[in-house]
């Protein structure tokens, strides 16, 4: 994977507030939550959608 390694070489490069990694974690799971939300909204629209196509 890609991504394991440049997410240490940036976390251990580029501070935030003075600290390596917590910043990025926290980012990372905001980034998730918010992923997660649009999910949830596009499935429900979409099972919206074909529930009224199907009637």
């Amino acid at each position: 994977m890609v991504g394991k390694p440049l997410y240490g070489l940036v976390s251990d490069s580029v501070y935030i507030s003075g600290q390596h990694r917590v910043p990025y974690i926290a980012f990372g799971v905001a980034y998730a939550v918010v992923v997660a939300v649009i999910a949830i909204a596009v499935i429900a629209v979409a099972a919206t959608c074909i529930t009224a196509i199907a009637a």
